[in-house]
């Protein structure tokens, strides 16, 4: 089993009109998909993912400058469960399993209260790797 899906993204103003730039934050395009594999009764793969192309960033002067744009990245997530009785899963999985961050989304992080500090620059992920193991009840319906 698997799906598929991806998103672009024209802005355009009220009246039709194009901005003069890109939107803040309006990836040009993402997409997602997933795949579902059963390899045995009971047991599934699950593997997922996204991609997004590059957005326009906040601008920041002289020494706390950053790109304007970011690189088009992806993040792919995969699980494993394990139905041991209807309704009843464990499960085993790995986020962002390439680790893939961003870096710090803040600006100026040594005077918290200075005129520079700012916490907008999140484009993508802050956290890393993560792995989760739980269980999963589900009542009929």
């Amino acid at each position: 089993f698997y799906t598929l899906g991806m998103t672009v993204q024209d802005v355009v103003l009220e009246g039709g009109d194009r901005p003069a730039e890109d939107e803040f934050f309006a990836a040009d395009y993402r997409g997602v998909w997933s795949l579902s594999y059963e390899f045995r009764p009971g047991w599934t793969a699950d593997y997922g993912g996204a991609i997004t192309g590059p957005m326009r960033l906040p601008e920041y002067p002289g020494e706390f400058a950053r790109p304007t744009r970011n690189d088009p990245y992806a993040t792919h997530d995969l699980q494993l469960s394990w139905a041991w009785a209807p309704g009843q899963q464990l499960t085993l999985g790995v986020e962002n399993l390439t680790d893939f961050t961003q870096g710090s989304p803040l600006i100026d992080p040594a005077r918290p209260f200075g005129d520079a500090f700012d916490t907008s620059y999140v484009y993508g992920p802050i956290l890393g790797r993560r792995v989760h193991l739980g269980v999963r009840y589900t009542r009929g319906r």
